[in-house]
């Protein structure tokens, strides 16, 4: 609050695994925002899905699943869609959802919230004007800096390569993690978390 922010948006794995029964602080810590807020869910979330959206929802939170919200923001038209984490076919889920979501002729700026950044090589270009992710865990251990694609697990690699790609190709990103660092064409980036 302290910030002011126009809006908050939220990029999932609200919740870690064990804390589905205890995170009434995350639920406090939601309620003093007076910003509108926007979530979508990530893997750790989906144990607890059908309870989740009513928390949220009871602390001023909306939780967008395969679903899109049109808002004004000091009068501009904006349309923040948010999709589901799904493990497989994760492709096929984000073109049938995006499907059934076509773009607002009356939004002046397209937001994507994905927890997975896997799904950026498969957003039609102009789609979105960002799409912004969670999911890396930044500050992982991994040689993508140097060039080879390498992790103590492999998921990670992936998607630090794929997060190099994005920041230096067509949609931006902002990673919700601790931090993270690689090497892409032009040199050193550092996308704080």
């Amino acid at each position: 609050n302290q910030l002011q922010p126009d809006l908050v948006l939220l990029t999932g794995d609200l919740l870690m695994p064990f804390s589905e029964d205890e995170h009434g602080y995350l639920l406090d810590a939601l309620a003093k925002l007076e910003a509108p807020t926007f979530a979508c869910l990530g893997n750790h979330d989906l144990p607890v899905q059908e309870r989740l959206v009513d928390e949220l929802a009871g602390v001023g939170v909306q939780l967008l699943v395969d679903q899109a919200h049109l808002l004004h923001v000091d009068g501009v038209a904006v349309e923040i869609v948010g999709v589901g984490f799904h493990w497989r076919k994760a492709r096929d889920h984000l073109q049938r959802a995006l499907a059934a979501l076509p773009p607002s002729p009356d939004a002046s700026v397209r937001l994507l919230m994905a927890h997975d950044p896997r799904l950026f090589r498969w957003v039609e270009p102009g789609r979105f004007h960002m799409v912004l992710s969670g999911h890396t865990h930044g500050g992982q251990v991994g040689t993508d800096m140097f060039g080879v694609p390498w992790s103590v697990d492999p998921r990670i690699a992936e998607m630090q390569l794929i997060l190099a790609t994005v920041v230096w190709d067509q949609i931006p990103h902002v990673c919700n993690s601790i931090e993270a660092f690689g090497m892409a064409e032009g040199g050193l980036y550092r996308a704080p978390g």
